[in-house]
């Protein structure tokens, strides 16, 4: 090693220069030499990180590999086909069947492999204040989600997994674990399914700022919102969060799943193998002072519910008005 650092140094050759050279050499000689270097690149990445000299450099370098690498995840993320978009003034009922924490989860996890570790460690980065989970607890949930069928249960979503029933489950499993040990491992079950949840709401928040058409957490919460009476100003505000569609957006959504069953229910009753069932409801609208102007009001109405008759193959079958 003296012999060659002597020669390097009597041509007034450095190491880079050496390093280059064979990085950008085609032959299989100089690609032999290479080898070395990729297998030990960890190791001289540590050794520059550690000098005093190089490792902001090396910060700085290091940080704009990993900040372009995520910006590409992000943006994976974003495309059409990633299930994330939602168009309020199309909306369909089928885009509300699924978990949308269960197929992010899982599309995160394949699309994004290393934004997902990263916000991970971001949400419990404190090791004094550490939610008791662990990385075998989500990789193991993970695999739940996307192969319930392996673990010999039926699909569930993330906010039944470490729940309530989960719970239950458990300490059937365990009884004879002490109570403190049962107690223990269901909290840390429900704080990887709480932090697993937060993740996912950090991801849509990442790809609503950087496609405003990728909006599928907000839509749903916009749609939640609205039904429960939920007041204007409330969901401008979490619109503005990132956590819901606009007001205007909701409304469009409404009217685009209420055409939809509207359609869905008109096919069914042309096909004569529908009941409806009526209900008559009083509704009484009160008003803090009646007048004359503004009496309280009130209202008899009849609702009509479709129930499809399941099991009836024949509509010749359901011809019974001359028998009756």
């Amino acid at each position: 090693i003296e012999n060659v650092l002597q020669a390097l140094q009597v041509n007034a050759v450095t190491l880079w220069d050496v390093i280059g050279f064979i990085h950008s050499s085609r032959e299989d000689f100089h690609k032999a030499a290479w080898g070395p270097i990729e297998e030990n690149c960890k190791s001289l990445a540590a050794v520059l990180f550690k000098g005093e000299r190089t490792k902001e450099a090396m910060l700085v370098a290091a940080f704009e590999a990993v900040t372009k690498v995520l910006s590409n995840e992000v943006l994976e993320l974003t495309r059409e086909d990633s299930g994330l978009q939602f168009g309020a003034s199309t909306a369909s009922a089928s885009q509300l069947e699924d978990s949308f924490v269960r197929s992010l989860a899982l599309k995160l996890k394949e699309i994004a492999p290393h934004l997902f570790p990263l916000l991970l460690q971001l949400l419990n980065a404190n090791p004094a204040t550490r939610r008791s989970y662990d990385k075998k607890t989500i990789d193991k949930m993970l695999q739940e989600l996307e192969n319930p069928e392996s673990a010999g249960q039926q699909e569930r979503d993330l906010g039944e997994i470490g729940g309530d029933t989960m719970a239950a489950d458990d300490e059937a499993e365990h009884e004879s674990e002490c109570p403190h040990k049962r107690r223990r491992t269901t909290a840390g079950q429900r704080n990887t399914v709480v932090t697993l949840i937060r993740l996912v709401v950090c991801v849509c928040i990442m790809v609503l700022n950087t496609n405003c058409r990728c909006n599928l957490l907000q839509s749903i919460v916009g749609i939640f919102c609205h039904s429960t009476g939920t007041p204007a100003r409330v969901i401008d505000m979490l619109s503005h969060a990132g956590l819901s569609i606009s007001v205007s957006s909701i409304d469009n959504a409404i009217e685009s799943l209420s055409n939809e069953s509207s359609l869905a229910i008109r096919k069914s009753i042309q096909t004569l193998q529908t009941a409806l069932a009526y209900d008559n409801f009083d509704i009484d609208f009160k008003t803090a002072q009646p007048t004359v102007e503004q009496p309280s009001t009130f209202v008899s109405a009849t609702s009509a519910t479709a129930i499809p008759l399941f099991g009836v193959s024949d509509q010749a079958d359901l011809e019974c008005a001359a028998e009756v």
